[in-house]
């Protein structure tokens, strides 16, 4: 038994109901309480894998309505749950803000010229990853930049994880281009080959970028500030 299965085995049928209560409420709210039983076992997993709390959020809720399950609903019935929760993704309501998640955005000094993108974790504000593409065009750098949130992603196991279906650009060429899996820049430079493989990388990926909403929000965290 692996150290995370001992921590949510271990967890009182009394913490567990209010685990199942704040991730029902969440549905409505879109957000888990900040001091709930959820984060509080969030935490405790993120203190093994080292990763952030919000990184391994989804994990959590997923281990504790499995672990319900086991505990609370006729044996005939868990396997049909343990399969459709692991196979769910979080329902995001993109007219809301959200809470949590990765936002991106991209900046250039000149278009085309020096262009650069970088990831934001939005509850924490911490910078996941930051690029330096050389010379290119401001779409191209701000659709790199939502595919490597995709990468992210995967590369921390969460693929079908909460972060995954909050990933937000302001872009909406960007997120045109990777829902039709094709761009439509004629620029011709070095990023022209990196552009073709990320085209390639997500060709077989379902996955919805959310539009971050300026106007109504502000500016999306993950901006550089450079604008007039």
């Amino acid at each position: 038994m692996n150290k995370i299965t001992e921590i949510f085995q271990s967890i009182s049928n009394q913490e567990l109901n209010s685990a199942i209560l704040e991730i029902k409420q969440s549905e409505k709210d879109g957000i888990i309480p900040l001091s709930g039983v959820v984060r509080k076992y969030a935490n405790k997993v993120s203190e093994i894998t080292g990763n952030s709390i919000s990184t391994d959020l989804f994990m959590t809720q997923m281990n504790l309505i499995k672990q319900a399950a086991f505990r609370w609903i006729d044996d005939s019935k868990i396997s049909q749950i343990v399969t459709e929760t692991n196979k769910s993704v979080p329902v995001v309501d993109s007219n809301v803000k959200p809470h949590f998640g990765i936002c991106v955005d991209a900046g250039t000094i000149g278009n085309p010229g020096p262009c650069f993108y970088r990831g934001i974790d939005i509850e924490t504000r911490e910078v996941l990853f930051h690029e330096e593409l050389g010379i290119g065009t401001n779409n191209i750098a701000e659709f790199l930049a939502v595919c490597h949130a995709v990468m992210y992603c995967e590369k921390n196991s969460h693929l079908n994880g909460i972060t995954t279906a909050n990933i937000w650009s302001d872009s909406e060429t960007a997120i045109s281009w990777f829902r039709n899996k094709k761009h439509k820049s004629t620029f011709d430079g070095e990023l022209k080959d990196r552009l073709d493989k990320a085209i390639e990388f997500i060709k077989n990926k379902d996955i919805k970028i959310n539009k971050w909403l300026t106007k109504e929000w502000g500016e999306i965290p993950a901006d550089f500030g450079r604008k007039k």
